[in-house]
């Protein structure tokens, strides 16, 4: 069966969804529940956003994009609600010229496993990912994203950003591997985790794999408790220490949401992530 809606096509042949993008502006929303494979792929000269929900049953997902050449796309991933271990599987491919950007809010309250390669094909590709997670209770998230600059004048750069609260357990893997032949290129990187508590487990590791000369690279990463002085700021303008932390909490989590064009997405987003630091 295929659709055609809002600048987009579909079709599903046995256990996979096929998305075909050829519409400036086309938004579709995806809800990873029935389908365990998805393929994307977005025509030359397309600029689109595509939002994907994995409060799923799935255990088990996985997900390949295709940009052709000068196109578009921001791929939102975002769970918020179920209870489902899961662990998703991406790989994108990007050709000349066109820009990827994966966007992955990661609120869920149970474990969570990513898997994402993003494969910079032709010059003048970029790839670039965002993260905002949190982790409480006894879950545990583990996060690896390669970035992989194949050829000359390709662009990678990736945002990690967590909050690690009560038992919980994050590990974030970030890695930019630039292969012979990628001169002209970059590889930036920046991890960042905050720790509430002291039974708290957290890592991020970079990784840089650099195999050509003229290039540019570098990583930034921080793991650590709230800083105090942040805390004694706030609360010398008459917040508590307990709200001191939930902003700051927020302040780590919540600009992701720039990245999302839908009003009532935001609203819902802040909702969850308010009555999760308030815990």
């Amino acid at each position: 069966m295929s659709t055609l809606l809002d600048g987009y096509s579909s079709s599903v042949t046995d256990n996979t969804l096929s998305i075909k993008i050829n519409k400036n502006g086309a938004n579709p929303l995806i809800n990873v529940d029935t389908h365990r494979n998805i393929n994307i792929y977005i025509d030359s000269n397309i600029s689109s956003d595509c939002i994907l929900r994995i409060d799923s049953s799935l255990n088990e997902s996985n997900i390949k994009v295709n940009l052709a050449s000068n196109s578009h796309l921001r791929l939102n991933f975002l769970r918020l609600y179920s209870n489902e271990n899961i662990k998703t599987n991406v790989e994108v491919s990007v050709e000349g010229d066109a820009k990827f950007e994966g966007i992955v809010g990661e609120f869920a309250p149970s474990n969570a496993s990513y898997d994402v390669l993003i494969n910079l094909e032709k010059p003048g590709s970029e790839g670039y990912f965002r993260l905002a997670t949190i982790a409480q209770g006894n879950e545990d998230k583990n996060i690896k994203v390669n970035i992989v600059n194949k050829i000359n004048n390709t662009i990678g750069k990736m945002d990690n950003y967590g909050v690690v609260k009560d038992e919980a357990k994050l590990l974030i893997e970030g890695i930019g591997t630039m292969k012979k032949g990628a001169y002209g290129s970059s590889s930036n990187q920046n991890n960042r985790i905050i720790i509430f508590d002291e039974t708290s487990n957290a890592n991020a590791n970079p990784y840089l794999f650099i195999d050509e000369y003229d290039v540019k690279a570098s990583h930034a990463c921080s793991v650590g408790q709230i800083d105090e002085n942040q805390i004694y700021y706030l609360m010398s303008r008459g917040l508590s220490k307990d709200l001191s932390r939930r902003y700051i909490a927020l302040g780590y989590l919540t600009p992701i949401l720039e990245y999302f064009n839908s009003e009532e997405l935001k609203d819902e987003v802040i909702d969850v992530l308010s009555k999760k630091v308030e815990k």
